[in-house]
């Protein structure tokens, strides 16, 4: 399944709140097309940005790109 499709998927059929994070290996430019493309997709969703840290990116290299979710933190039942 293409990962647009995965997110979309998770977004629409969560029953929980998500939070995405899109994170870059030394690829700046790419983040924020991919977050500007999300953000036009599903205005609603909360995005993160982030970056992928040497101990992991020197096994996927530079460029790599990923996208995370997760429970909105933020809207943790205290």
């Amino acid at each position: 399944m293409p990962l647009r499709k995965k997110v979309a998927n998770a977004y629409e059929t969560s029953k929980v709140p998500l939070r995405f994070t899109v994170i870059n290996a030394d690829n700046a430019e790419r983040q924020q097309q991919w977050v500007t493309d999300l953000h036009a997709s599903f205005p609603d969703m909360v995005i993160d940005e982030s970056i992928l840290g040497p101990v992991l990116g020197v096994h996927v290299g530079a460029g790599t790109m990923a996208v995370l979710w997760a429970y909105d933190w933020q809207q943790w039942p205290v």
